[in-house]
C-alpha cells in the first residue's frame, strides 16, 4: 500500500466528521467496534447494507452478525488487528503474548488487547466475511485497524 508521505501537514485541519465522511466515502461499509469487539457505530453505502439493518448491528457483538463459517475468519482479523501499532503517534510499545494455537481452538479476549506488542506500519490482510440478512447474505471484505491505544477498532 502506498501511504501519505505528508498527512500532518496535507491533512492537519481535518475534525472528526471530516474523517468520518472520508471513511464513509471511501468504504462499502465501516464498523467501529469497542474492546469486546461489539459495534458501537457503523456507517454504510445504501447499495451495499440498507441502513436499518445497520441500526440493527449497533450494541452487538461482531461475531454474531457474521456467518458460522466466517467466525474463524473473524477471529483472524481481530487478532491480526490486536497485534498492529495503533495510529495515534508516540504510543508506547508493549510486551507481546501471543498465543500460537491454531484458530479454532484459541481463546481469544478482546479485553486484553493492550498486552500485545505492536508492529509500526503493519495493516491487517484483507478478510471476506458474511452476514446473514433477512434475504439472503451480504459478503464484505474487511480490514481492522485501531485507531489509537485503548481505543476502538
Amino acid at each position: 500500500m502506498k501511504r501519505f508521505e505528508s498527512p500532518k501537514a496535507d491533512l492537519r485541519d481535518l475534525n472528526a466528521e471530516a474523517v468520518a465522511g472520508l471513511l464513509e466515502w471511501s468504504a462499502d461499509l465501516v464498523l467501529v467496534l469497542d474492546s469486546q469487539a461489539r459495534v458501537i457505530d457503523a456507517a454504510g453505502n445504501a447499495e451495499t447494507v440498507d441502513a436499518s439493518e445497520l441500526k440493527r448491528w449497533r450494541g452487538k457483538l461482531w461475531a454474531d452478525l457474521v456467518t458460522q463459517e466466517s467466525r474463524g475468519k473473524l477471529i483472524a482479523l481481530l487478532d491480526a488487528a490486536i497485534q498492529l501499532e495503533p495510529l495515534q503517534p508516540n504510543s508506547s510499545p508493549k510486551k507481546a503474548k501471543i498465543n500460537k494455537l491454531p484458530i479454532e481452538h484459541r481463546e481469544t479476549r478482546l479485553s486484553e488487547a493492550k498486552s500485545f506488542t505492536f508492529q509500526q506500519d503493519a495493516l491487517s490482510t484483507w478478510r471476506q466475511l458474511n452476514h446473514p440478512l433477512r434475504e439472503g447474505s451480504l459478503p464484505i471484505s474487511y480490514r481492522v485497524r485501531r485507531l489509537y491505544d485503548d481505543g476502538p477498532l
